[in-house]
Parts: structure tokens; sequence; C-alpha cells
């Protein structure tokens, strides 16, 4: 234990009150033994303050602490039930208790893991605070934890909005967990340390990749086609903006299984986003994916390619923002 966290443990430093000015009351008052009462009472508060150390120290040691994370936009579902849920799977991995110490040793409490917004992702002067003010508060939770940190994030919303997300996460080691409906429950489906993500590959394994149209145009569509709902990639609005590829998955069940490599997905689209953005000025996005994919792509491509995003309703691609236009720092 250091003694710096002893002498400024709170519980240890009301004992040594209670020791030093217990023996000045009882001389005051004249009774000798109640100076033998406070020193008794000061010796238990400070085995309580030890205590308290002892159980930081044994957190400290770990060579990371988990952070459960909750970001929920615009959607109904109950962000504390996805929260208890991360919590439950980090006490499977050893760490019990974890949401009690987390509060007890770091000051953590549960409504500094969940983030939500719930106006319109279109109101783009709003979405973009939002995105700054949870890339402050997250800042906030690394500082309060003295060892490496782990983010386990569980995202609940539109996947346009997941990419802008992850790339408030682009520095940091996470776990991203998906939402399975068969379980109603978060599966841990993407492990990320250091630069994994951006590993230098050589060819596609789990996309066919298509040029639907090639003119040598100064913008270019990327489509990438995950899940279920597939992508007209002929689409007259898409094919009138630039060139079109299209990024499709080999996977023959309309979606990516849960104990697949969700990385591998991630790195060739990466591939290929690097390739695209040295050929284009601008590249637009279209796509039907797991938001958990959403999220490595931003965790990749963060904020400094010319990206618009797209967001899928009423049957069409709508124009959400550009992934530059969010920039964190002067």
């Amino acid at each position: 234990m250091k003694l710096e966290n002893i002498i400024s443990n709170p519980v240890i430093t009301a004992a040594g009150y209670l020791g030093a000015f217990g023996g000045l009351f009882a001389d005051f008052i004249g009774v000798n033994y109640a100076y033998l009462y406070s020193l008794t009472a000061a010796m238990g508060l400070a085995g309580i303050g030890f205590y308290q150390e002892y159980q930081k120290d044994k957190l400290y040691k770990k060579p990371f602490l988990p952070i459960p994370i909750i970001i929920n936009i615009s959607n109904p579902a109950n962000s504390k039930n996805a929260l208890n849920q991360l919590i439950k799977k980090i006490e499977e991995e050893g760490f019990k208790n974890h949401l009690e110490n987390l509060q007890k040793y770091f000051s953590i409490d549960p409504d500094d893991l969940i983030f939500e917004y719930k106006g319109d992702i279109f109101n783009k002067p709003v979405l973009i605070d939002f995105l700054k003010i949870l890339k402050h508060d997250i800042e906030k939770l690394e500082k309060k934890i003295p060892q490496g940190d782990m983010f386990y994030i569980a995202y609940i919303g539109p996947v346009s909005v997941s990419i802008l997300v992850g790339s408030v996460f682009a520095q940091d080691a996470v776990k991203i967990f998906q939402y399975d409906k068969s379980i109603n429950g978060y599966v841990e489906v993407v492990s990320v340390k250091d630069r994994i993500i951006k590993e230098g590959i050589n060819s596609l394994e789990k996309f066919d990749f298509q040029e639907i149209k090639k003119e040598n145009n100064k913008k270019a569509v990327l489509a990438i086609d995950i899940s279920s709902h597939k992508i007209n990639v002929n689409d007259s609005s898409l094919v009138s903006y630039g060139d079109v590829y299209y990024l499709r998955s080999k996977e023959q069940k309309g979606t990516i299984s849960f104990n697949d490599n969700w990385i591998r997905y991630i790195q060739e689209i990466f591939y290929v986003l690097n390739k695209l953005q040295t050929e284009y000025e601008e590249i637009k996005l279209v796509y039907s994916i797991p938001v958990s994919i959403g999220l490595g792509i931003g965790m990749a491509i963060q904020n400094y390619w010319h990206i618009l995003l797209t967001n899928y309703q009423q049957g069409e691609y709508k124009d959400l923002i550009y992934t530059d236009e969010i920039q964190y720092y002067l």
C-alpha cells in the first residue's frame, strides 16, 4: 500500500483526529477511561481505513480495470438494464462487487457510466456538442483510474452515429458488446488493444469487392453490406453521387455470427477505405452493418478523412454528417 494513499484516506484521518482530541477531551472532563474508549474507537476506525486501502491496493495490482460504458442514441431501450448486464459480465471475469468498488474507491457513480442522447440525430450542432461532452467525460473517467483501463462498451442506437462514437475511443483499449436478441443480452464481439484494427492486410477474406461504376470522379460511394438488409447499389442517388464500390459479406446467413472474427471485418473495411481516400476527395458511406462494426470503423478512421456518413430511413440513405466536421481540440 502506498503511504500517500494511507495518509489521504478519510477514515484513517478521522481515526487520527479521534485519537488526538480524545485524550484532550478526557483530560478536560477528568475521566481517565474516556481516553481509553476514544483510543479504542480510533484504532477501530484505523483498521477500517487500512482494510479499505488493502482492498483498493488489490484492485490497483490488476493489469487493467474494466469501465462499463452505455451509449444510448435516441433509443427507448433501458440503459440501466444494459449497464447491469455489463457489470455482470465484468464480475464473471473476477471483479467482484465491481460497481460498488468503482463508487467506493474511484468516485465513479453509475450515472457517470451512461451517456444518452435523446434528440434528433440530424440536429448537427446538438449532436456534435453531445460527442464533445462524451469525449470530455470519458477522459475524466480515465484520469480517475491509476492503472490501465479498458472500456466495456454497449452501444444502443443507429449505426451512423456509432461510427462517430467509435472515434471517441480511438486511442483506448475496448471491448465491444453486441446485443443478441435471442438471449435478450449482450455478447462480446470485439476486443481491441493497440492498433490491431489498423494492422496491414493484403487481401479480403470476409468480403467480395465490386466496382459498380467507375468513371474517375472526384467523389466515391462505398456500400458496405453485412446485415440482412441489402443495399441497392444501383440506386440513382448513389450512382449520381460518384464512382460506386460495393463490399458485400461472404457470410451466407444474412449477418455475422457471434463467434466470427469481427475484427477482421473492421480491418478489411479500413483497408478499402484507406485505399479509396487516397484516390478521392470525398467518400460517401452507405451501410447495412451491426452497430459494433460501426464502432470499430469509427475507431479506425477517427475524424481525419472527409467521409460523409448517412442514415437509412424511410427507404433512403439520408446524408447525416462528415466525419471531419467534428473537431475535439483546437
